[in-house]
């Protein structure tokens, strides 16, 4: 099976009505109607829910690395991906600032397919609404990493 990403990039012209903060929405299209698997197989970090087959990389220069921590089904074949800023002793320690970010997407899918995009997230600039990054054990640290390198 064969899937392709495609994902909102705006928000940078203005604010976009319903938007809400650390998710990036990708809309699927698919081959043969088998959803990716990665849409429902996820773990625990922590105590943290991780969805481990979709691999998430803030683009800003020097910014903490991304996990996705929820997968929310909005519209025909259209998610929200949730995103949680992470690090462990050896990682970047850029915190996410306020505005718009640009995330690469990696979804795996049916029979090892995987496809990618690229997405927008809002980081919000209100101090009650920004999240704190989520400091991950060594040993989770190095499972995600292990899957980050498998792709």
């Amino acid at each position: 099976m064969a899937i392709w990403l495609d994902a909102w990039r705006g928000d940078n012209a203005g604010v976009v009505e319903g938007r809400r903060n650390y998710r990036a929405l990708i809309s699927l299209t698919l081959t043969d109607g088998t959803f990716p698997v990665a849409l429902f197989e996820s773990g625990d970090l922590d105590g943290t829910k991780w969805f481990y087959n979709i691999s998430a990389t803030c683009l800003t220069p020097d910014a903490m690395y991304a996990i996705v921590t929820d997968v929310e089904e909005i519209g025909d074949y259209v998610y929200s991906l949730e995103m949680m800023p992470w690090q462990f002793s050896n990682t970047p320690t850029g915190e996410w600032q306020p505005g718009v970010h640009l995330f690469s997407i990696m979804m795996l899918g049916g029979g090892g397919s995987q496809s990618g995009t690229i997405a927008s997230v809002i980081v919000p600039s209100k101090r009650s609404q920004v999240r704190r990054p989520f400091k991950m054990s060594e040993f989770n640290a190095s499972k995600v990493m292990q899957r980050r390198m498998s792709r």
